[in-house]
């Protein structure tokens, strides 16, 4: 399995799934194109492996249960030589906030796993990790998943501290009763996405992006990581989309979209994967 670490301004959060790609045309006439383009749009087409955009539909799942693995680690220790991690709660939820089941993490290695019913279109809810002590995250993705064990959700518990120590390297300062989004744009093999635009509602300003694990300031579309950030945004819903361009001097196309929910004072990360139609 492929893996791709997500920064967050706080947590280290870890994606992965495995995404059936196919070689179908990836222009469609009606897909989305960012007009007018921002300051600081790459002029480079976007990096990585894209012949599954728009037909990167996900492979049916072939039972009714999944099993949603991952790993809690704390962020001061991500390497776990201390050999003690946080007690984390691991919560998987439907679309409609309904929870289909929770599990607690390995306190020794940070090793957890939920076991979650399904229905034809896969697991397309999210899930929620929390600790006292911590920064809750919430993990989305942009499609359903339905292979079992087939994404590993990595998250690198910050204190509040730790996560205004972030963002204070980001240039940011982080107000309270807000949220932080955080994510990484992925190819069909779930590597990241170098010169994508991320846009949030109807805003591109504001996004941090990352060089590897830091933020950059100044940057103003993705690295190889694919990674962003994107601070004190109001609780609530919120489509995330990734633009970039197939080939230098076309559009800024539609890479992949995610409607995900914000919550207050917490970290929402998304994986937003190649779109399967032309919408998402």
């Amino acid at each position: 399995m492929r893996v791709l670490v997500l920064t967050a301004l706080g947590p280290m959060l870890v994606l992965a799934a495995l995404t059936a790609c196919g070689d179908d045309d990836m222009m469609t006439p009606d897909v989305e194109v960012l007009d007018p383009e921002p300051a600081g749009a790459p002029s480079d087409s976007a990096d990585g492996r894209l012949t599954c955009l728009g037909s990167n539909t996900p492979t049916p799942p072939a039972g009714t249960n999944l099993t949603l693995p991952g790993w809690v680690r704390a962020f001061s220790d991500p390497t776990n030589s201390g050999g003690v991690q946080p007690a984390a709660q691991a919560e998987a939820f439907d679309p409609t906030g309904l929870s289909l089941g929770t599990a607690f993490s390995d306190t020794g290695n940070g090793r957890v796993a939920i076991n979650v019913p399904i229905r034809s279109a896969g697991f397309d809810g999210t899930v929620t990790v929390s600790a006292a002590g911590f920064v809750t995250t919430t993990l989305a993705s942009s499609h359903a998943y339905t292979t079992n064990n087939s994404v590993a959700g990595w998250v690198w518990f910050a204190t509040p501290d730790e996560q205004t120590a972030q963002a204070t390297a980001a240039g940011v300062t982080l107000e309270a009763g807000k949220g932080v989004v955080v994510g990484a744009v992925h190819d069909c093999d779930v590597f990241g996405v170098a010169n994508a635009v991320i846009r949030y509602g109807t805003r591109t300003d504001g996004v941090v992006y990352y060089e590897g694990f830091d933020p950059a300031s100044g940057r103003t579309f993705t690295d190889v990581s694919g990674r962003f950030a994107i601070p004190n945004v109001d609780p609530g819903p919120l489509t995330v989309q990734a633009f970039g361009r197939l080939m230098p001097g076309e559009p800024l196309l539609l890479l992949g979209r995610a409607d995900v929910t914000v919550s207050a004072d917490a970290i929402t990360a998304v994986d937003l994967q190649p779109r399967a139609g032309a919408e998402r």
